[in-house]
This record gives C-alpha cells, structure tokens and sequence, in this order.
C-alpha cells in the first residue's frame, strides 16, 4: 500500500531510482521497501500512459481500480495522478 509518506520521499527523490539505491538503509525514510519503491515506479508509468491518453479505455479503468487498491486514500491518488500528468512521454 502507498501512503503519503512514502510518495513524498519518493517524490523528494524525483523517482531517482539510483539515488533509492545508494541509500544506506538506516536512513529509510518512510518506511519504504524497495517493493513500494518498484510499485510506485509501476503505477506512475501506466498512469502517464492513462492520463496522456495513450491507454485503450480497458486499460485506463482497469489502472484506475488498481490505483483504488494501491494507494492509501484520495490524497495519495490525486498526487499520483497529479505526478503522472507532469511526465513527459518519450
């Protein structure tokens, strides 16, 4: 489960997947696992497909029910959705 917490040191991070890594563990902010790290990456890259309307309508509904499921309440949906609206598509 994403809470908010863990999006916003995701999000300190700006989804720098190797600065994750070269973290020493002790300063873990959040609570967070490489698990969450990888599920936030997962959900981010589908909703940026979804929200730059690159997704079939099957597709789209089918991630915004995972998103329901994934992540700890509204505000964590919206930031969500909110982060994968500002990335570019290349």
């Amino acid at each position: 489960m994403i809470n908010l917490d863990k999006l916003r040191f995701y999000k300190k991070l700006n989804g720098d997947s190797d600065a994750w890594a070269r973290m020493p563990r002790a300063s873990n902010f959040a609570g967070m696992t490489d698990q969450d790290w990888y599920l936030i990456d997962r959900i981010l890259q589908s909703l940026t497909i979804t929200e730059h309307g690159l997704a079939t309508p099957e597709f789209a509904e089918e991630m915004h029910r995972k998103l329901n499921d994934l992540a700890e309440g509204d505000e964590v949906r919206a930031m969500l959705i909110e982060m994968a609206k500002t990335r570019s598509i290349q």
